[in-house]
């Protein structure tokens, strides 16, 4: 019942903010917006090296939330090791795993690889008591189906899929289909914001790139700019306010967005709430469950020469954009803060809350 005193677990990067921390950010919102007692239970994160791992995820599985001055009626775990806490009513909102050690290992992107032994050891931990910490759950959801068959995959476990709306979706709004290229996201290497700067130097044409946020392969990301001669041709932005990434978005032709294997995504959404079409990966996970090729964004194989034929379809015929763009707002109009606290309610109702 409303009153009920939920806890949402989620640990934390210090000094790094995504798109995780602004998901429980709303969630623990729009529970207060439904009169439950909401709080946030948050632990800094360390995962290097794997003796730290191991004592962050432990850490919290000495947590029993139940336990406390004024226990929680309930926990809504988010990504890991947030999952490990005890209380009778957990339910996972899975926003993902320890990626590292199931999808990205031994890749470029994950730091692990099979033929070190303490990799190994480390990944069995993780493996066995992520299994048995999720099966203690009341409930397990997941934030896109890409994250749910990782579960099936890997863990042998199901789960419910609960898409999360972005953060100021009433917000987003098309005012033009400008030439530009609109980019925002944290630049990681596994975003793969270099396979569009190796895609657009490809295509001749009068329009520009705009890249919005920071991260760690920025410097590299310059340099190639800088090494080809772009530096007309692309900006970087930077952190950027609300208002401007609302407004990069209602102006732009299109949205480039082909991360590896991503678990959600909120770029996807967003475009397709601004009205504006998607470049996507076909190998970039959440971001294909709302991305139909040719019908409201492109999918290319990650090379630079099939995504520069995406990006010269695009963004030579504006009228094009226009098209694609609508059938993508058509596609996410219907998510809402809303329906996901009716799915919640639903939930605690079934605990009897």
């Amino acid at each position: 019942m409303r009153g009920s005193r939920i806890l949402v677990c989620a640990p934390q990067t210090p000094f790094v903010r995504g798109g995780s921390e602004v998901l429980v950010e709303q969630l623990v919102s729009s529970l207060r917006a439904q009169e439950y007692k909401t709080d946030v239970v948050s632990l800094p994160f360390q995962d290097w090296p794997h003796e730290a791992l191991i004592r962050s995820a432990s850490i919290w599985r000495m947590l029993d939330l139940d336990k406390l001055y004024l226990p929680a009626d309930a926990v809504i775990a988010t990504k890991f090791p947030s999952y490990y806490v005890q209380h009778p009513n957990k339910i996972v909102w899975l926003f993902h795993n320890y990626r590292q050690i199931y999808d990205l290992y031994d890749t470029p992107y994950g730091g692990y690889s099979r033929r070190r032994t303490d990799d190994l050891q480390a990944s069995q931990w993780i493996a066995v008591n992520d299994r048995e910490f999720l099966l203690e759950s009341q409930k397990i959801l997941a934030i896109s189906e890409n994250v749910r068959n990782r579960l099936r995959k890997y863990l042998d476990l199901d789960a419910e899929v609960l898409y999360p709306p972005p953060p100021m979706q009433d917000r987003f709004h098309c005012k033009d289909y400008e030439p530009f290229i609109f980019v925002a996201q944290r630049l990681d290497p596994y975003k793969r914001t270099d396979l569009l700067l190796q895609s657009v130097e490809l295509v001749e044409g009068d329009f520009k790139v705009l890249i919005a946020g920071t991260g760690p392969d920025e410097t590299r990301l310059r340099d190639f700019v800088c090494e080809k001669g772009m530096e007309n041709r692309v900006q970087f932005l930077g952190r950027i306010t609300d208002e401007e990434l609302i407004d990069y978005y209602a102006r732009c032709r299109m949205v480039y967005y082909a991360p590896f294997d991503e678990d959600y995504g909120f770029t996807t959404v967003e475009a397709f709430l601004s009205h504006k079409p998607v470049l996507t990966a076909s190998d970039s996970g959440g971001a294909l469950e709302f991305v139909e090729h040719k019908t409201n964004g492109w999918i290319a194989s990650p090379l630079p020469g099939e995504m520069a034929a995406g990006i010269r379809e695009i963004i030579e015929q504006p009228d094009y954009a226009g098209r694609l763009g609508e059938e993508g707002y058509r596609k996410v109009r219907n998510l809402s803060w809303a329906s996901t606290m009716a799915r919640f309610q639903q939930i605690f109702t079934e605990l009897h809350l």
